[in-house]
């Protein structure tokens, strides 16, 4: 198998393994957090959702028309893929952070900061890395090794975002 092969089957079995120790988790921790969300940031979320949504559909139309036309490829597949899924997913953070509907009403504030820093510092550093041994460019287009630096640029912002959003809350309240 080539080495880009390795590299996904690697990532797919990380993911695997993620996703059953959050299940197992869930099903055996002992305090069970349920996400409660009131109307108003539940029709807040439902409409980020559709932002997110049709941001993703304009960005597949646009790169699936480009690909029709055999206009110069900018990027490889997966790159070109995960690339909209991101911009959604940035479109859809942003809108619910700014309305006050990221966060059920249980949530931690503290472990979500925490967890966008960690998500930020650990994709920012293996961006980096494929930075720095070349893999993010080659034959001139970006390829899939990009989207560790992506997430990491996606998480920077969310916390970016967070942090105007409580500035912002704090003036109002004073």
């Amino acid at each position: 198998m080539s080495e880009e092969k390795w590299f996904l089957a690697g990532m797919m079995i990380v993911f695997a393994i993620a996703v059953v120790a959050l299940v197992i988790w869930r099903l055996t921790s002992k305090t069970k957090q349920n996400c409660e969300y009131d109307e108003r940031q539940l029709l807040v979320r439902g409409k980020g959702f559709q932002y997110g949504f049709f941001t993703l559909m304009i960005y597949d139309m646009f790169y699936g028309a480009a690909c029709m036309v055999e206009m110069p490829v900018w990027c490889d597949n997966m790159a070109g893929i995960f690339g909209g899924i991101i911009l959604a997913l940035l479109i859809f953070g942003i809108y619910c952070i700014w309305n006050d509907a990221y966060m059920s009403l249980n949530a931690n504030r503290k472990s979500i900061y925490i967890l966008f820093f960690v998500g930020s510092i650990s994709n920012l550093f293996a961006g980096i890395f494929s930075v720095l041994d070349g893999s993010i460019i080659e034959d001139g287009k970006i390829t899939f090794h990009s989207i560790n630096l992506l997430l990491g640029i996606l998480f920077a912002v969310f916390m970016i975002v967070f942090w105007l959003k409580n500035r912002r809350d704090n003036r109002e309240a004073e």
